[in-house]
C-alpha cells in the first residue's frame, strides 16, 4: 500500500485551477511518508474557453479567456506518523478579453498526522497559505455584471479530517474540513474530497475525485475565474504511468457537476511525479 499510495499521492485536481479555484490537491488522504521518504509532483494546467458559471449556477457566455499555471505539490516523511507538506500555483498567467497579467495562486504549507495501521486509516491535516501576491486585479469591463480577477489576494488555512481504506490494488479516501480566509470578499468554506484510486499491473494508476467547496456566506457578484467565493461540486480524472520506480508521466482532466461564479471549461493538465 505504501508504494501505491506515494505513486497516487497527487493525481490532479487542480482544484481546479480557474475552473474550481485555487490551487487544491486531490490526494490519498490519511496516508503518512514513512520518516526520511518523499513524494513530489509538477504540472502544467491550461483553461482556454469563452463561459462561465455566473453567481447563481447559470452558464453564460463570457469574452475569450485563458489561464495557464504551473503547479507542485510534495511531501516528506519527517517522523513516524508525521508528514509535512506544500503545494500550489507559484507561476500563472492569465488573459481576458485583450487583458493580461501573470498571477500567483495559493501556495500552502502543512503537516498530516496519521493515525491507525493496517486497512483503515484516519488522519488530521492543517494548512495554511497565502494567495494573490500578483494577479489581484480585475481584467473585465467595469460595465460588466461578474469579475475576471485571477487570484484575490488573502491569507488561508484549513484543516480537515481524513479516512483511508486499502482496497485490493487501490484505495477509497475521504476528506473533510474547513477552511478560512483573511479576506473580507471570501466567507470561511467547507471543504471536502472524495477519492478512489485503482493500480493496474503496477505500473498505471488511475485516480477519480470529486472534491467539494461551499462557502458559508451570502452570494456576492461573481469572481468568475473561481479564486473567490465560488461554490462548486467537481469532478476529475487523473492518471500516472510510472517508467521506472522513481519517476513517472502523469495527465487528467478536471471539471464541474455544480458551480457559481467559476470558469466552465474543463482543466487540462501534464506533469511529472517522483518518489
Amino acid at each position: 500500500m505504501r508504494d501505491r499510495t506515494r505513486a497516487a499521492a497527487l493525481c490532479l485536481t487542480t482544484l481546479l485551477g480557474g475552473v474550481l479555484g485555487t490551487s487544491s490537491v486531490a490526494h490519498a488522504g490519511a496516508w503518512t511518508q514513512p520518516e526520511g521518504e518523499y513524494y513530489a509532483k509538477a504540472w502544467a494546467l491550461a483553461l482556454v474557453g469563452a463561459g462561465a458559471f455566473d453567481a447563481d449556477g447559470d452558464v453564460v457566455d463570457v469574452p475569450d479567456f485563458q489561464l495557464f499555471s504551473l503547479n507542485y505539490y510534495a511531501e516528506y516523511g519527517l517522523f513516524d506518523r508525521w508528514t509535512i507538506l506544500s503545494g500550489g500555483r507559484p507561476v500563472g498567467y492569465a488573459a481576458f478579453d485583450g487583458d493580461s497579467t501573470p498571477y500567483v495562486g495559493e501556495v500552502t504549507l502543512g503537516v498530516r498526522r496519521g493515525f491507525l495501521d493496517g486497512p483503515v486509516r484516519l488522519g488530521v491535516e492543517a494548512q495554511v497559505g497565502y494567495q494573490g501576491l500578483a494577479g489581484d486585479e480585475n481584467l473585465a469591463a467595469p460595465t460588466a455584471s461578474y469579475t475576471f480577477t485571477p487570484a484575490v489576494a488573502s491569507a488561508t488555512a484549513k484543516i480537515e479530517g481524513q479516512l483511508g481504506v486499502s482496497i485490493p490494488n487501490g484505495w477509497i479516501a475521504l476528506n473533510a474540513g474547513i477552511k478560512g480566509f483573511t479576506s473580507e470578499d471570501i466567507s470561511p468554506a467547507i471543504v471536502g474530497m472524495f477519492q478512489v484510486g485503482y493500480t493496474i499491473a503496477q505500473t498505471v494508476t488511475l485516480d477519480l475525485h470529486a472534491p467539494i467547496n461551499i462557502h458559508t456566506g451570502d452570494k456576492r457578484p461573481g469572481n468568475i475565474t473561481g479564486s473567490g467565493e465560488s461554490d462548486y461540486i467537481g469532478l476529475g480524472l487523473g492518471a500516472s504511468w510510472w517508467l521506472t520506480d522513481h519517476f513517472a508521466v502523469n495527465a487528467g482532466v478536471d471539471g464541474v457537476a455544480f458551480a457559481t461564479s467559476n470558469l466552465s471549461t474543463p482543466a487540462l493538465t501534464l506533469g511529472v511525479e517522483f518518489r
